[in-house]
């Protein structure tokens, strides 16, 4: 997955924002591998860990990456969406992002909930570009699998989404935009308004 996933961002030449759930190895290898190289775009993730996500930005640090990579802390929360209440990153950790070319869906755990990564669609739809790429990890795992099912055959605050190709661990989906926008799912913070992995990802240190 890392391997396309920095080959898919090294031959796109537009100003790329990459959004990720989850930081780690990949954030690490798309900012050097491509935006600093490039000399345009970022990469901004989400990381529930505080720890882990001052581990990332120390090696960020170290390598130089600053300018291209950025790691936002963003605790689990309860969100409201389709009806149910489940835990998920803090909306206001990227309530300020819009036009994301790419979303790399590696978050929460799956030890969250198997529907862990589940709300991701509904909580990015707005915020994503027309022609934006979706790619979710670990779908060699079931319930990873049943998410990307379910994703393919249902509507998201006004997007759907076309599974492109799918690697050994990750599944591509191509964004579809609705001509009109339906009404969104997604409520935020259960307790207020919103002002709206996988193991390989987890050692930023490489050790």
């Amino acid at each position: 997955t890392l391997v396309e996933l920095v080959t898919r961002v090294q031959s796109d030449p537009r100003d790329l924002l990459v959004v990720e759930c989850g930081s780690g190895t990949s954030t690490v290898w798309i900012a050097h591998c491509h935006l600093a190289k490039a000399g345009h775009g970022r990469v901004v993730s989400l990381e529930h860990d505080p720890e882990y996500a001052a581990a990332t930005r120390r090696h960020l640090h170290r390598l130089g990456l600053d300018d291209w990579a950025e790691v936002r802390d963003a605790p689990l929360t309860d969100v409201e969406i389709a009806g149910g209440t489940t835990q998920w990153y803090d909306p206001r950790a990227f309530a300020d992002l819009t036009d994301i070319d790419l979303l790399l869906v590696d978050g929460p755990p799956w030890r969250t909930s198997d529907d862990a990564r589940y709300p991701a669609l509904t909580m990015f739809a707005q915020r994503l570009a027309t022609d934006a790429t979706v790619v979710l990890d670990d779908v060699k795992r079931d319930p990873e699998s049943r998410i990307a099912e379910r994703w393919t055959g249902e509507e998201h605050d006004g997007i759907t989404v076309v599974p492109e190709y799918r690697t050994d661990r990750a599944q591509f989906f191509r964004v579809v935009r609705a001509t009109t926008r339906s009404v969104g799912a997604v409520m935020g913070p259960a307790n207020g308004s919103a002002t709206l992995g996988s193991d390989s990802r987890r050692d930023p240190a490489g050790g």
